[in-house]
């Protein structure tokens, strides 16, 4: 016989693989899902609309209609409990009738952060926080929690890479390294992010369109942010038509090309000034005006030089590697630059950790999740 505790985790773990499907869609509130159970059967479903309402709770009683009295409530974050855009999901719960909510993880946003879990237990609704379920649910909301306790967003980096791991040929070719199934996961990790941001140097030479196509065209393409600290891209035709296709900002410092910097305001492209230090962007300032902006979750798709620049700073939270059978050589690109200028142990070297490995055709996609990050939030 089913007991009571498998039965939660049979149901949160169902809510968990709901709010999954709107990941990269719902910024700035991050994906939540909830299922409404009553007399073990689903009376209900919610997950966070695009664009963040309404909320998985509000959309999941909406469905139970009737159904929710005594019933039980499954959702992947606390509840809300301040008044925002909508009215607090807390209010709603406790109107419905629900007896018991189990929820594994509590609000990082100081707004809520115990209070919606507080006020359920003063309406005398029964709180299960089902402890094993917590860590799926901190993946789930990452780039939600790293916006508003460091206040910016969850980074990811993508590198596709030989099998010698060069991410290009010495002449800057690498259309392609990888396979077209590993091209279309870069569509997958796009969608999941908020934003995709890439260096000057493959905005000069490649005007991507870091878009989503294929299967997954009708979700929304994630804003693009385009680094040039010089202004040194020409807004030719078909670079001002790819910009103004989708939201798109250029970064740009000190020290620019005023002949550009006139063309591209005539074309009301987003242009942002970015401080400068020791002839670099500041990240950390572009990443924080982007928190600001709400975006919650950055995918990085950059050259070796960007990528390092991230790497010293500490600003890496996860790498997704596609490594393909192609040989390069040593006068290919490399992925990392110079990490260190002086001799060091090994443990002074940056390290990430094995997250999962899956093949697709002759490449391996790797997940890495850097080794110290739950210290960082």
């Amino acid at each position: 016989m089913t007991n009571s505790s498998d039965l939660d985790l049979r149901y949160i773990k169902l809510a968990l693989q709901l709010s999954k499907r709107r990941i990269g869609q719902t910024w700035p509130n991050p994906s939540v899902g909830c299922v409404i159970v009553k007399d073990n059967r689903i009376v209900g479903r919610g997950i966070t609309e695009p664009g963040g309402r309404p909320h998985a709770e509000t959309s999941a009683i909406e469905q139970a209609k009737g159904k929710c009295k005594g019933a039980t409530l499954y959702v992947t974050l606390e509840p809300c409990s301040h008044y925002g855009a909508t009215p607090p999901c807390v209010e709603t719960i406790i109107k419905s009738g629900i007896r018991k909510v189990v929820c594994p993880l509590m609000d990082p946003d100081p707004r809520v952060s115990g209070a919606g879990f507080k006020n359920l237990k003063a309406a005398n609704i029964h709180l299960d926080f089902i402890p094993i379920a917590k860590p799926w649910a901190e993946e789930v909301v990452a780039g939600f929690a790293s916006r508003v306790t460091r206040q910016r967003p969850f980074i990811t980096v993508k590198l596709a890479l030989s099998l010698d791991g060069r991410i290009a040929t010495n002449l800057g070719k690498s259309k392609w390294i990888t396979s077209h199934l590993s091209r279309n996961r870069v569509h997958l990790l796009r969608a999941q992010n908020d934003a995709v941001l890439v260096g000057t140097g493959t905005f000069l030479h490649d005007n991507p369109k870091l878009d989503i196509r294929g299967s997954l065209e009708n979700l929304r393409s994630p804003l693009r942010v385009f680094l040039d600290r010089k202004l040194l891209v020409f807004p030719s035709k078909s670079i001002i038509e790819n910009l103004i296709k989708y939201p798109s900002i250029i970064a740009y410092g000190d020290d620019y090309d005023l002949n550009n910097f006139d063309i591209w305001k005539k074309t009301n492209t987003q242009l942002i000034k970015i401080p400068v230090a020791d002839n670099k962007l500041n990240l950390k300032y572009l990443f924080r005006m982007l928190a600001d902006r709400g975006i919650t979750s950055l995918l990085i798709e950059g050259g070796g030089k960007l990528v390092t620049n991230l790497l010293l700073d500490n600003l890496i939270d996860k790498l997704v590697v596609y490594r393909s059978g192609l040989i390069l050589g040593s006068n290919g690109l490399p992925s990392f630059l110079e990490i260190l200028n002086s001799a060091q142990e090994i443990k002074d070297y940056p390290k990430f950790v094995l997250k999962t490995t899956n093949q697709y055709g002759d490449d391996i996609e790797s997940i890495w999740d850097r080794s110290d990050l739950s210290n960082n939030f």
